[in-house]
């Protein structure tokens, strides 16, 4: 069980840090042809496109990896808690 909690507790760390990653890449100019830069896009997209069909527009401010670092923590909390109780 202890596994399960820490295998879970690392994968969503990493998906945070993922979109962090994102965020700091969309602030310089990253080449956006490389491995890299596509890895992380294709890891974060999912997350970010729900993101973004909940966040209001807001001008040029993109509130949405910040939703969906939030919702990957509540997302977390809710596995933790199911698999706490198996």
């Amino acid at each position: 069980m202890e596994f399960a909690i820490q295998f879970t507790n690392t994968l969503f760390d990493l998906l945070s840090i993922a979109i962090i990653a994102r965020i700091l890449m969309s602030w310089f100019r990253a080449s956006r042809h490389g491995r890299l830069y596509q890895f992380i896009n294709d890891v974060t997209e999912p997350m970010i496109r729900v993101a973004k069909k909940i966040t209001p527009r807001t001008g040029m401010l993109d509130f949405s990896p910040l939703i969906a670092l939030i919702g990957l923590d509540i997302i977390q909390a809710i596995f933790i808690r199911i698999l706490l109780q198996i």
